[in-house]
């Protein structure tokens, strides 16, 4: 994931712990960081999530589409086109 902004501390822990483990962060994984972002209003790594979930081929499920669409209504977003 590129940081191109401060991801929250605990979530970016935990992210590198399961990859160093070598476990494959689940698409649960992938929502609550995204929804974290999104949270916290940071837009751009909120979207990263969603790219880096859909390049890794981790199928989004109803929840993924629900922190997707919340996150940009929340930031007053949805006009803008977003890798679905």
């Amino acid at each position: 994931m590129t940081r191109q902004q401060r991801m929250p501390d605990d979530a970016v822990r935990i992210y590198k712990k399961m990859i160093q483990n070598g476990i494959e962060p689940s698409i649960h994984t992938y929502n609550m960081i995204m929804k974290s972002f999104f949270q916290m209003r940071n837009y751009d790594m909120g979207c990263a999530v969603w790219d880096e979930m859909i390049q890794k081929g981790c199928c989004p499920d109803d929840n993924s589409y629900t922190v997707l669409i919340g996150g940009l209504i929340s930031q007053g977003r949805s006009g803008r086109p977003v890798n679905i």
